[in-house]
């Protein structure tokens, strides 16, 4: 049996590592490569290091090249939550990805798969090839959902996957010595395309419950929806659609209400009350100082 070496960011790769040792395979683990992320609140990287101290196992941070190198020639890899090519030479390398493939190859497919109110999220380990998320699948965890969720109940009932599909490949893994997949159906392949600042932007144009379907999707641990208000960016942690009024000049991001110290917002269909906003610091900004209030 060869030694592992994960390459763990975020709550998933936190999950995988926890069910590594709650199976009894911690002597597996020859190294752990931690990953830091600043696109979101809370990337887990402490509770990472925090389980690798508690439990004796060796870890280092993704730049630390000598001590990859010197692991990969005798060792799987296994990456989750991982965002990064790994380019060293190991025996095999097996991810787990966020989708169930070959749906949502690509960057952030939970997120996107959310936005598309896909009725069953799930994850797929698969064997990586040179063609990133294209490999042989191993296997596959899923759960059906309900709408309206928030990312962050998602990403929970994802990382319980997570768990439970990691100690399935460990069972293989342990049976054969080598992990063998089943090749993708290419018929079925789509791509989630990567995000950045500006897809976090709020399009007023939209209607009211897109943009508050979308606030639930983008928020803790990520950042939030953010719109712009006098020059300066924001972020919409939580709104709700209201029902629409007749409005004679339509001109949306206007605020036309303000209920209970919380504004509302015209929408391309439908009005959008603001329940929690806040500024980078995470300060809130609510109540707005003033009446006439346009949002960018």
């Amino acid at each position: 049996m060869y030694s592992l070496v994960f390459f763990l960011l975020g709550k998933k790769g936190h999950e995988v590592l926890k069910a590594t040792i709650a199976s009894g395979n911690k002597d597996l683990i020859q190294l752990v490569v931690i990953g830091a992320d600043n696109n979101v609140q809370k990337d887990f990287f402490s509770e990472t290091e925090g389980l690798c101290k508690e439990y004796g196992i060796d870890f280092c941070l993704r730049d630390d090249e000598l001590k990859i190198s010197n692991a990969a020639p005798k060792s799987i890899a296994i990456a989750a939550g991982w965002r990064w090519l790994i380019g060293y030479e190991f025996i095999q390398i097996i991810v787990f990805h966020d989708s169930l493939l070959p749906k949502y190859r690509g960057f952030n497919p939970l997120v996107t798969a959310l936005l598309n109110k896909e009725p069953e999220i799930g994850v797929t380990a698969i064997v990586a090839n040179k063609k990133f998320d294209c490999g042989d699948i191993i296997d596959s965890k899923s759960i059906k959902i309900d709408y309206p969720i928030t990312i962050e109940n998602a990403i929970n009932k994802v990382c319980v996957l997570y768990f439970d599909l990691q100690r399935s490949v460990l069972e293989k893994l342990i049976s054969t010595g080598f992990l063998v997949g089943v090749p993708q159906d290419e018929n079925l392949a789509s791509y989630s395309i990567w995000r950045d600042e500006e897809d976090y932007r709020i399009d007023w144009k939209r209607s009211a419950e897109t943009i508050a379907h979308f606030v639930k999707c983008v928020s803790f641990p990520y950042k939030g929806a953010s719109a712009v208000f006098d020059g300066k960016l924001f972020r919409i942690i939580e709104a709700e659609a209201e029902p629409d009024v007749l409005i004679e000049n339509r001109d949306v991001g206007k605020v036309i209400f303000v209920i209970e110290d919380k504004p509302v917002v015209i929408c391309g269909d439908g009005l959008l009350r603001i329940l929690v906003a806040v500024d980078d610091e995470g300060e809130s900004i609510l109540p707005f100082k003033n009446f006439r209030v346009r949002l960018k």
